[in-house]
């Protein structure tokens, strides 16, 4: 008789739609997470929001394997207008689904994971949490009504994590300290970095650019984000303009860019700056290629996949001082959070040769997110809690 252990994961979403098909697709939640979370069971249900797409959208997005593979969709009750419409809805949905299920991956800070956390221990359901941000950080650098809720949702990703028994976290120390658990726990990044890529290729492109070209700075995330700190790359290179120095910023990433754009009209270089949208997550990989410099100016972070991404295709990488970057660069080429005095003297200090040696640095380091060695760590610390827990995952 067949076994079957079906595995829920958990988080805000959104994961997309097909309108036409029904189909599942997406960018972060992705048919690899798919097949991550199912080394744990031989069922996988994601519990989380859902926005519809049409046929003009999924250029964006990648198909998710419908085998073993299920969603179910939680009511948005995140903004002011539907928190109490649809905050008790949701908390039912997450509450059948945990009780239905035989091992839950909570992914944190989320609101749903929170209910979700509530529900698996209420009802003796063994469950891993996964961190991958610091919710004072986001909120303190979001807005007012950000800075009322940062000290309440920081205490509650204290409380998950203290409770929690077991824990992975997407840096090797930041959040481990700020979120501290005492149970077992890894640092174990969700960032999946593509082999096979020749430094060569990137050597190659630092020693060719044109003396007097403009370096073209880049950057992954969404751009109506404001702590994502896009506002102060285009006032470094604004003001490094006066100076005779030249730069193109180049943003890829979805939301609505019309501040930006206005701020690099108000900065007097909107012929620099351009926004390229969203971009298939595997195209990415080749426009980084094209690229001379990335650069993260969040004003927080957890440790941003798109920027290990970068660091594997060579990349000479700057960054701010948030969450678990400085973790993964090169002290020189870290500037103070929102500090653009700072970041403008990185950028004054450019060379080839400084470009060749931060290439060969981050490259290098990217290489503790290979894959396989990844999912080497990952598997042995899943197999720890399918043994302590008792749990089958035969097929």
């Amino acid at each position: 008789m067949t076994n079957k252990t079906k595995v829920l994961f958990v988080h805000d979403g959104p994961i997309a739609r097909h309108t036409p098909t029904g189909h599942w697709y997406g960018d972060a939640y992705n048919d690899a997470l798919r097949q991550r979370y199912l080394y744990l069971g031989t069922e996988l249900t994601f519990l989380m929001r859902v926005k519809d797409v049409t046929d003009r959208d999924l250029s964006r997005y990648s198909r998710i394997n419908d085998e073993h593979f299920s969603v179910v969709e939680a009511p948005n009750h995140k903004s002011v207008s539907s928190y109490f419409k649809n905050k008790s809805k949701a908390k039912q949905i997450v509450k059948e689904q945990v009780q239905s299920h035989d091992a839950i991956v909570i992914r944190l800070p989320s609101a749903l994971g929170n209910f979700a956390v509530l529900y698996a221990e209420q009802f003796g359901k063994p469950y891993l949490v996964e961190v991958v941000a610091c919710p004072w950080n986001a909120l303190w650098n979001h807005s007012f009504a950000g800075k009322v809720l940062a000290p309440f949702k920081y205490r509650t990703l204290q409380r998950n994590l203290q409770r929690a028994k077991y824990a992975i976290y997407v840096t090797t120390e930041f959040l481990q300290k700020r979120y501290p658990t005492k149970g077992m726990a890894i640092g174990l990044s969700d960032v999946e970095i593509q082999p096979g890529y020749d430094i060569a290729e990137r050597l190659a492109h630092i020693s060719s650019k044109p003396v007097g070209e403009p370096y073209m700075l880049s950057t992954v995330g969404a751009v109506n984000m404001r702590y994502k700190g896009h506002r102060f790359v285009l006032r470094a290179i604004a003001d490094l303009k006066k100076e005779g120095y030249g730069f193109q910023y180049h943003i890829v990433g979805g939301g609505d860019g019309s501040e930006l754009l206005e701020e690099a009209k108000r900065l007097n270089i909107e012929e620099s700056f351009v926004l390229k949208g969203k971009m298939q997550h595997d195209k990415i990989f080749n426009w980084l290629e094209e690229i001379d410099l990335y650069i993260q100016p969040s004003e927080t972070e957890g440790l941003p996949r798109a920027l290990v991404e970068a660091m594997s295709r060579g990349c000479p990488s700057i960054g701010s001082d948030a969450g678990g970057i400085p973790e993964l660069l090169d002290r020189d080429f870290i500037f103070a959070n929102r500090n653009v005095a700072q970041l403008k003297s990185i950028l004054r200090k450019l060379s080839k040769e400084r470009l060749r040696k931060q290439a060969l640095l981050n490259y290098t380091k990217a290489q503790s997110f290979a894959k396989d060695e990844l999912d080497r760590r990952r598997k042995d610390f899943y197999d720890t809690f399918l043994e302590q827990n008792n749990i089958s995952k035969n097929t």
